[in-house]
Order: C-alpha cells, then sequence, then structure tokens
C-alpha cells in the first residue's frame, strides 16, 4: 500500500503538470541564461516568463521578485539585505532562518513580543515596539502550528510609524491566494517546495522603495541583488506550481473539510491522549498539531513518528528544518509544551477523506503502544 503523506508543510508532492514543464530545461534548455547566445537567451526567457507568471499571480510588478535557492535563503537576504539601524522587532515562535540572523544583524537590539497561549502575535502588542527605521519580522502562517498571524495590520501599524515589515509566507500559498499588494508587507518569502514545485528555489519579494541591498556579492544576477546562476527548472517548475494552485480558487474550502475531518477525528478517537494545540480559528486549513501527554520529546517523539511509518502513516514532529532532531521545538517551548512529544498533521491536494480516517485510526494504535512501552 503506498504511504499515506501528511506532511505537506514539510514538502509537497509534485503534481505531473510541473515534472512536465520543468524537463525541457533539463535536456536542450540547458543554457546559462547569463550567456549572450541562443540557449542562454531561451534560458533568460523562462525565467522572465515565470517571473511574470508570478508577479501576475501575487498582484506586484515583475522587477520586485528576487529569485533565490528556498526560504532560508530569502529569509536571509531579506533581514541581511535591510538598510537600517533600528531596532529589530519579531517574536519567539518565528522560524529559525529568522531568528538566528534577526540576533546575528541586530547587536542585541531586538525586541521579542510574546505571542498568546495559542501562538499568534497581536497587533497591540506589537505597536509599543515599532520605532521609525524599525525593522519587524513575523511569519504569516507559523510553519509548526498552523496559525496564521494578522500581518496585514501589522503591515499598517509598521507603515504608520516608518518601520520596515518582513514576513515569512511560505506555507500560505497552499491554500490561500496570496496577493502582496494586499498584505502590505515590505519584504516576504515564498519557497516552492511548499506548493507543489521543487526544492531549491524560492523568491523574496521586495516592496519598491525599501531600503534593501543584495547581499550575495558575484555575478551581478537578479539586478545585482542575489549574485549566481539561475535555477532554470526550478523556476519554470516553482511558476507552474503556483498557476496550479491559483488556478483552483476553492483549495481552502476543499482542504477546511479535510481539516475538519481530521479534528472530529482526533477528538472522537484520541481525546483522552492528545491535545490539539491548533486552534479552529485563526489558523490554517492544512495544519493541525497535537501534543502527546505522557510520551516525553525526544526519543518518545521518535517512536511516535517512527510507529507511524511503520503504519504507513508519513507526519513529522513538527518543523522540518531541525535536521530530523525531535527534541521540542523552540516554539513549543515559548507555549510551555516542551515537555510532551508532538505530532503535526499536514494535509495537501492529494490528500484524502479515507487517509483521514486510517491515519487517526493509526495514531491511537501507536500512542497507546508506545504508552505501554515507555
Amino acid at each position: 500500500m503506498p504511504a499515506i503523506y501528511l506532511d505537506y508543510a514539510a514538502t509537497s508532492p509534485i503534481p505531473p503538470a510541473v515534472r512536465d514543464a520543468m524537463l525541457p530545461w533539463f535536456g536542450e534548455g540547458f543554457g546559462n541564461p547569463s550567456s549572450v547566445h541562443g540557449s542562454g537567451r531561451r534560458a533568460r526567457n523562462a525565467i522572465e516568463v515565470s517571473r511574470e507568471t508570478l508577479a501576475a499571480l501575487l498582484r506586484v510588478a515583475p522587477a520586485d521578485l528576487i529569485f533565490t535557492s528556498g526560504g532560508t535563503e530569502s529569509n536571509f537576504l531579506a533581514i541581511s539585505g535591510f538598510e537600517g539601524n533600528g531596532q529589530r522587532v519579531t517574536s519567539p515562535v518565528e522560524h529559525e532562518a529568522v531568528l538566528q540572523p534577526v540576533h546575528g544583524r541586530a547587536g542585541g537590539r531586538v525586541r521579542m513580543v510574546e505571542p498568546n497561549d495559542a501562538g499568534v502575535v497581536a497587533v497591540e502588542d506589537v505597536r509599543p515596539c515599532l520605532t521609525r527605521g524599525a525593522f519587524a519580522s513575523f511569519m504569516l502562517v507559523n510553519n509548526e502550528l498552523g496559525v496564521v498571524n494578522p500581518v496585514q495590520e501589522i503591515a499598517e501599524a509598521c507603515q504608520a510609524v516608518g518601520a520596515c515589515l518582513h514576513t515569512d509566507a511560505v506555507q500560505a500559498p497552499a491554500w490561500s491566494d496570496l496577493n502582496l499588494s494586499e498584505l502590505g508587507a515590505d519584504l516576504v518569502t515564498l519557497s516552492g517546495h511548499k506548493v507543489g514545485g521543487p526544492k531549491g528555489v524560492g523568491l523574496l519579494y521586495v516592496k519598491p522603495g525599501t531600503p534593501f541591498s543584495g547581499v550575495s556579492p558575484g555575478g551581478g544576477q537578479e539586478r545585482n541583488r542575489r549574485g549566481g546562476t539561475e535555477n532554470v527548472p526550478g523556476i519554470v517548475g516553482f511558476a507552474k506550481a503556483m498557476e496550479i494552485l491559483y488556478a483552483n480558487p476553492d483549495r481552502s474550502a476543499g482542504l477546511r473539510i479535510l481539516n475538519d475531518r481530521l479534528r472530529r477525528g482526533l477528538q472522537e478517537t484520541l481525546s483522552d491522549l492528545v491535545e490539539v494545540n491548533t486552534p479552529q480559528s485563526s489558523s490554517a486549513p492544512h495544519i493541525v498539531h497535537v501534543s502527546v501527554p505522557g510520551i516525553p520529546p525526544g526519543s518518545g517523539a521518535e517512536m511516535l513518528i517512527l510507529g507511524l511509518d511503520l503504519e504507513g502513516v508519513e507526519v513529522s514532529a513538527g518543523s522540518a528544518c531541525a535536521s530530523g532532531a525531535l527534541n521540542a521545538s523552540h516554539v513549543l517551548k515559548a507555549l510551555g509544551k516542551e515537555h510532551m512529544a508532538s505530532i503535526r498533521y499536514s494535509i495537501g491536494f492529494g490528500t484524502t477523506a479515507h487517509e483521514i480516517d486510517q491515519a487517526v485510526s493509526a495514531t491511537r494504535r501507536v500512542i497507546e503502544r508506545v504508552l505501554k512501552a515507555l
């Protein structure tokens, strides 16, 4: 039996149409897009057509998009390329790809905004930390918990005082048509492999007028803002994947139906065994995160995840960027849940209702086995 894949927040399968769009650029379209001969010009054209496609979907100008190797690099470019000396403002539940460069660049001038018990940052708590020239970074959708931050309201608060806002939005397009013009953030991170595209490609949106300069030297690519030969097949695949998503405006409703089924299954079958951390409201429909009282992180979490894998269910214990570590993440520590193992279910375009039911049943069996073994 094929595995039940419920780890879309880590990475998503690539639809056949995306693979088909990429294949020519591994073969006859191999040219370097910086070369001026025919092969190079064809590769360059593929990049610029993809940039225009993405810009049209995101409601911004093509020149405002910088292609990168993924979300981590985009976050680093946003933070390191900001040309301001004001204090940094962020929260303890951000991705490490934000927290580490923020602390590294700010020289101790970092204001941490504490989230509420669900992990959501309130604009009322952000506003007092903002000053002219400050740099704020708050993710749109938390990659572990699935909670949605009020980024549009935070952007308005930043604009009111002359501060800059960056948001890591890599988890957003999978379920929502992201409109960057309406969102209002000055810098936005996106990643291809979270939306049905390939790994190794992402983008950074830079709003016109943002005090930003490129920090990757050499080559002059991406208008001297990010050096290095562009990943032509990846960029083409990224654009195609986003096209497919945006062609299905009802995907959020479909994911919400599956989300509700998963929650109902957990409540009816495992209410005595798990605590659901992702709230019903103010959350994205593709992520449900639970803690498991009585099972510790680390070795206990490993037993859970590997036990589910043996049952044919692929999930994670949290962020996929912790190099396989199953200890409690900084996000769970910030919420006071670091003493329990956790499971993150994340669904996507290939998930079925039957798979949800099978996963719930398997989860109960595995948790009961692990509790007996401890």
